[in-house]
């Protein structure tokens, strides 16, 4: 896969610091008012926010699971807010999907963490492993995608799904959202800004329940709830 648009070094010197969910909101559409978005300047807003449960409880609705998916040429960042998750990461199957998909790496992602992935990185599946404490997590996808790939870790054959919401905005869903337009990022050789205020972003509320005994991995993710004071950027 090759490299989709992004930037190494930070566009601006100033540090943000966010500390309150609120703020981060505020502060993330600010960033990507811009023409151009650091990763980098982002993973470390993300991470600086403390998570606070009386800011986003409200919003961790219900429990979901995560198979082994892509992120449809968006850039993805998710920041734990409580407890761990553990994220395994694997290669790209090959164009027949005939065999086994192979593991790059796995890892435990803890609270306050925030992780980055794109489809030049690979695929990942995201999992709370623990039997007695439940996960939340916060989303960033830029730019928002309303459908993505899941993929049979026994074959490597993908299956498209579309991406539903149980809210936006605060409003309950009813149906699949439709809400997005979405042109594809275009993907370049050598590492290049993120793109900001032609492409948005979206943040997504994500909380994954407690692991059943003997349950491995997951079905194809439900709906995602979603932060009501968010939008496009």
């Amino acid at each position: 896969m090759e490299q989709p648009a992004m930037m190494e070094q930070p566009v601006q010197t100033e540090t943000w610091k966010a500390r309150t969910l609120e703020e981060l909101v505020r502060i993330l559409h600010r960033i990507f008012a811009e023409d151009k978005v650091s990763v980098e300047e982002v993973q470390a807003l993300m991470e600086s926010y403390e998570s606070n449960p009386e800011e986003w409880l409200q919003y961790a609705k219900f429990d979901q699971y995560s198979s082994i998916h892509d992120h449809t040429d968006s850039h993805c960042f998710m920041k734990i807010l409580q407890g761990n998750l553990k994220e395994t990461l694997f290669e790209w199957p090959e164009k027949k999907g005939n065999g086994e998909m192979t593991k790059k790496s796995e890892r435990v992602l803890r609270e306050n963490q925030c992780a980055y992935i794109n489809d030049s990185i690979g695929l990942h599946r995201v999992e709370n492993i623990s039997h007695t404490e439940s996960a939340v997590s916060l989303h960033l996808y830029s730019p928002p995608f309303d459908s993505c790939n899941t993929f049979d870790q026994r074959t490597g054959h993908k299956h498209k799904v579309k991406m539903t919401f149980y809210s936006q905005f605060g409003e309950r869903t009813l149906c699949v959202s439709t809400r997005y337009t979405l042109p594809a990022l275009p993907r370049a050789p050598s590492p290049q800004p993120l793109p900001g205020r032609a492409r948005g972003a979206a943040l997504l509320l994500r909380r994954a329940g407690c692991r059943r005994r003997g349950q491995a991995g997951g079905p194809a993710a439900p709906p995602f709830p979603r932060h009501p004071c968010l939008g496009p950027a």
